[in-house]
C-alpha cells in the first residue's frame, strides 16, 4: 500500500477529530463543526502532518476555505485570495 498523501492524511485527521466520516477534499472549513479545543487539536497535528513546512500564524482560512485548498497552502503551493480577510491562525508554542 502507498504512503497517503498530505491531503489524504488532513482529510483523516480532521475526520477523526470531528468525528466525521464523510469529509472529502473539497469539504469546506465552514461545513465542519469544530469547536476552539478540537480547533487546536489540529493546528498541533498539521505541524506532525507538515514537518518543517508549517507556519500555523501564516494560516489564511475562513468557512469557504476546502481541505484542499488547507492542504496546498500546508504545503506552501498557495495564498489564499479568497480568505485574504479572514483572521489568521493564532500559532501554536
Amino acid at each position: 500500500m502507498e504512503n497517503p498523501t498530505t491531503l489524504e492524511r488532513i482529510v483523516s485527521e480532521i475526520s477523526k477529530v470531528a468525528n466525521i466520516d464523510n469529509l472529502g477534499p473539497d469539504t469546506k472549513i465552514g461545513e465542519i463543526n469544530l469547536d476552539s479545543l478540537k480547533f487546536i487539536e489540529l493546528l498541533l497535528a498539521f505541524t506532525a502532518l507538515y514537518p518543517g513546512e508549517t507556519q500555523l500564524d501564516q494560516l489564511v482560512m475562513d468557512s469557504e476555505t476546502s481541505l484542499r485548498q488547507l492542504d496546498a497552502q500546508l504545503r506552501g503551493e498557495l495564498v489564499m485570495g479568497t480568505a485574504s480577510s479572514a483572521p489568521r491562525a493564532a500559532a501554536v508554542a
